[in-house]
């Protein structure tokens, strides 16, 4: 019963109480595909360090890990852009860089892919970053 208790769509406070009595009845197994389920519904939501938490808390180590090296990859291409950009700003300080028109297209189109490949990711602070490291160059 309690493992079909739709907990993607419940709130916290529900979900926990669902876990207080299977932890009552001796249901461990039953505990953990809950906290499964609802770690994978908050990574769909986007809500990575909640899934996370869920997910470890369900024993779902392979998802943990791979979830983690999702996230890695994603960090890895923003430090990517971050580089760009950070490399186009010192030719362009010192004058080796011409125009560099042609590169910073190059650059946006790349955070312009990023950004509508991963729209509901976690990584809203280093895009923020590289979108105010975009504004200053092209000033």
């Amino acid at each position: 019963y309690l493992e079909r208790l739709p907990v993607s769509r419940s709130d916290d406070k529900t979900v926990l109480q669902a876990l207080e009595v299977a932890d009552r009845h001796a249901l461990p197994a039953c505990a953990a595909q809950i906290c499964r389920t609802l770690g994978v519904s908050r990574w769909q939501q986007g809500q990575r360090g909640s899934a996370v938490l869920w997910l470890r808390r369900g024993h779902d180590d392979r998802r943990v890990k791979h979830y983690i090296a999702e996230q890695k990859g994603r960090m890895d291409e923003l430090d990517q852009i971050l580089e760009s950009l950070a490399e186009y700003e010192r030719r362009r300080q010192t004058d080796e860089g011409g125009d560099g028109r042609a590169e910073l297209d190059e650059i946006l189109e790349t955070l312009t892919g990023y950004a509508f490949k991963h729209e509901s990711g976690g990584d809203q602070e280093k895009l923020q970053n590289v979108q105010l490291a975009l504004a200053r160059a092209i000033q």
